[in-house]
């Protein structure tokens, strides 16, 4: 172990579902990491259009595994979360926190 908080990457839909296990792992041995998952077009989510690799609720999927899961709705959106999300992971009890 490098005592450094893990990083991942998923791709939306089976790359979140796959991922699912380790995080919970990480979760009951606090292990710190960021998952960071992609996810369908913003104008897509929640329509059920049968978008290619779309969740229902993804992020409700990831906080069951996470101390947190966030979905990041812009651009100007994507360094704050990640410093944060980073924080979250080795703050108090360390864990997995899920940034899509």
């Amino acid at each position: 172990s490098t005592g450094k908080t893990g990083t991942a990457l998923a791709i939306s839909g089976p790359g979140l579902t796959n991922i699912l296990t380790p995080m919970a792992q990480a979760y009951h041995d606090s292990i710190p990491m960021v998952v960071i998952s992609s996810q369908i077009p913003t104008a897509f989510i929640g329509r059920g259009a049968g978008f290619l690799h779309e969740l229902k609720n993804s992020t409700i999927m990831a906080q069951s595994a996470s101390k947190e899961s966030r979905r990041v709705q812009s651009p100007d959106e994507i360094a704050p979360s990640l410093e944060s999300a980073y924080r979250l992971a080795e703050t108090g009890r360390p864990g997995p926190v899920h940034v899509e």
